[in-house]
């Protein structure tokens, strides 16, 4: 696939600009239609006895799988960028928009530079709205609420314990199991292996579809 020139990612309403290498993503937009089509990344913060663990996550927009995280003591640019790079790194789809509010580590010139090196369509929220990126505002909610009770019952005593409870409930429980509403009560890792086995189904029903000329 290209690098993109600095035009909306969705047909616009009205013409906003942010930058010169950065694409507007509108409410309403169609939603994706395939695994690995739109990533939706963003920041949060966890309490611990020790000081903040910033997290940041990386979604699949089709599935709501989340293909990349990390975790640090600060929230420079690497951190958002270690969490893109473990969700592009299984990422096999052409076109591949993803998607930030417009927060400094996502605006850097470091991972600018590793969306364009790897042809990925920058998109960010329109100034002062959170719908753009509601999807990541909703995983959060939830991780907070599922993973940590709200922190009702105290906050953890270190950094690394909280690591660890994002790690059990991101790569065991949410991804594998943790059922969606919006995905027919499926979970993320099922909801795409659905898609996976339909496709197949198609190809072999259809299998002059996918001749390559």
């Amino acid at each position: 696939m290209r690098g993109k020139s600095a035009v909306c990612a969705f047909e616009p309403q009205k013409a906003i600009r942010f930058g010169p290498w950065h694409h507007i993503y509108y409410w309403g937009a169609p939603p994706a239609q395939r695994p690995g089509e739109r990533f939706h990344s963003d920041i949060t913060y966890i309490p611990t006895q020790e000081g903040w663990l910033f997290t940041a996550a990386t979604l699949d927009g089709y599935s709501r799988k989340c293909a990349g995280w990390s975790a640090a003591d600060n929230m420079e640019t690497p951190l958002v960028l270690r969490a893109a790079q473990r969700a592009f790194a299984i990422a096999d789809t052409p076109n591949v928009i993803h998607h930030s509010d417009r927060g400094s580590q996502y605006a850097s010139e470091l991972f600018r530079d590793f969306l364009k090196d790897n042809e990925i369509t920058p998109s960010m929220s329109r100034k002062a709205n959170c719908y753009d990126n509601a999807m990541m505002e909703s995983f959060w909610a939830t991780l907070k609420t599922e993973c940590f009770d709200n922190f009702r019952s105290g906050i953890p005593a270190t950094r690394q314990e909280a690591k660890q409870k994002l790690f059990a409930y991101i790569e065991v429980f949410y991804n594998r199991k943790r059922s969606h509403s919006s995905l027919g009560y499926c979970s993320p890792i099922e909801f795409e292996d659905n898609y996976k086995q339909q496709k197949n189904l198609v190809k072999e029903e259809n299998p002059f579809l996918y001749v390559s000329t």
